[in-house]
């Protein structure tokens, strides 16, 4: 018969609830929305002793955890994936970031300017270098100031493949040059 009690006492707390807001509320657009809310709430409140006398009311409150749980862990799951891609991607381009600049006063050092540089990386795990793309030319100062400086312009590809090659380590083969003018 405890139970009794506690279902009125809980609709009796439902009615002083409803009043007290619908007085606060002086609109008629927010009450239309709060009595269709309260109206859910009632149906439960009203249903209550008849989920519990069948045993229905634990395993409906289980049940709805466990699928609060499961769309909590879904969504971390799905919040972790992107903060580790999206992590990745910032550690990526502040390491391309980078070796840009070094790349470029690295061959500032021997006379040349960058017009445009690429550097990529392999889709792993770690920033291991895939290759570098490089379009340069040869600054105006470059003969004057700098004894690395070869004749042909192949010659001057493949010098500049290996300084970067034993910076960088990669093969020559994923280095690209093309050196203008």
């Amino acid at each position: 018969m405890e139970w009794i009690s506690e279902w009125v006492r809980n609709i009796a707390f439902y009615f002083i609830f409803l009043s007290a807001v619908m007085n606060f509320l002086p609109g008629s657009e927010e009450r239309k929305y709060l009595r269709y809310f309260m109206g859910m709430i009632l149906v439960i409140l009203l249903l209550k002793p008849l989920l519990q006398v069948t045993g229905l009311e634990t395993k409906l409150s289980q049940q709805v955890l466990a699928d609060s749980l499961d769309e909590e862990y879904e969504e971390l799951l799905r919040e972790s994936a992107r903060q580790e891609i999206v992590g990745e991607d910032y550690v990526k381009n502040a390491c391309e970031r980078e070796m840009k600049g070094q790349i470029g006063e690295l061959l500032l050092s021997y006379g040349y300017v960058v017009s445009r540089c690429t550097v990529t990386f392999f889709d792993r795990d770690s920033l291991e270098l895939n290759e570098i793309s490089l379009v340069i030319k040869q600054s105006l100062n470059a003969e004057k100031e700098h004894k690395h400086v070869v004749s042909s312009k192949s010659e001057q590809e493949k010098y500049l493949k290996n300084e970067l090659e034993e910076v960088y380590h990669i093969p020559a083969a994923n280095i690209n040059i093309m050196i203008q003018g």
